[in-house]
């Protein structure tokens, strides 16, 4: 029922959005009462301008305003409870937080979860990747100890460890780890990873074993 009154009120207003409104009349309704059905207004709006003009910059650059506001809105909400969230949604809240930069926000709730779930592999490797983005290559590296732990053969976790030990300068540790990772690719092709490119992963391969031709 809901999705067919969405669905209705986003034809309806873009049958009569042009004709009756303009950009900054659409902002400031949005701004000033950030409802769903403003947000729907704003969004038609800008999806049909960036559809319909030549140069669809400025409808991109609102409608990732609005997303952004929305997201903002729900994210604050969502972490507000998150104590009371189930323990897999309190990752994907983490996981949001870690894209959004948020490191030291995300990486207190996936201590949450590890004290919950302890054998859980999965929050302890992002928690991994968000203590290298602060340059806690120790604290990563535990991690990833214990997201090994749970779950012994996983191509990100050791690529991540990898990474880690040549940060650390423990580079025989280093090789053996992205050698693991390159096996595990070699005998399911289809392992890719989440976090890097394969020209990020070969890159690195190619580092340590340089780093290792040095010792």
């Amino acid at each position: 029922m809901k999705k067919t009154v969405i669905s209705g009120l986003i034809l309806a207003i873009s049958i009569t959005l042009f004709s009756q409104i303009n950009i900054r009349e659409v902002l400031l309704e949005y701004y000033r009462e950030p409802t769903m059905e403003n947000f729907l207004k704003a969004y038609t709006y800008f999806t049909i301008s960036a559809e319909k003009d030549s140069l669809p910059d400025r409808a991109i650059i609102n409608l990732m305003n609005i997303h952004k506001s929305e997201t903002d809105k729900h994210l604050g909400y969502l972490i507000e409870r998150v104590d009371s969230l189930r323990v897999g949604m309190k990752l994907q809240v983490a996981n949001i937080l870690l894209s959004y930069g948020r490191v030291y926000e995300a990486v207190d709730i996936y201590e949450q979860i590890n004290y919950t779930a302890p054998d859980w592999s999965r929050p302890w490797r992002k928690k991994a990747e968000a203590y290298l983005k602060i340059k806690e290559y120790k604290k990563a590296e535990s991690a990833l100890i214990k997201s090994l732990e749970g779950r012994s053969i996983h191509f990100d976790s050791y690529i991540l460890l990898a990474n880690t030990y040549l940060l650390q300068k423990k580079n025989k540790l280093a090789l053996d780890n992205i050698k693991i990772a390159l096996d595990l690719q070699i005998k399911n092709p289809e392992d890719k990873s989440d976090i890097y490119t394969q020209d990020e992963i070969d890159t690195l391969y190619n580092r340590i074993l340089n780093v290792n031709k040095k010792l």
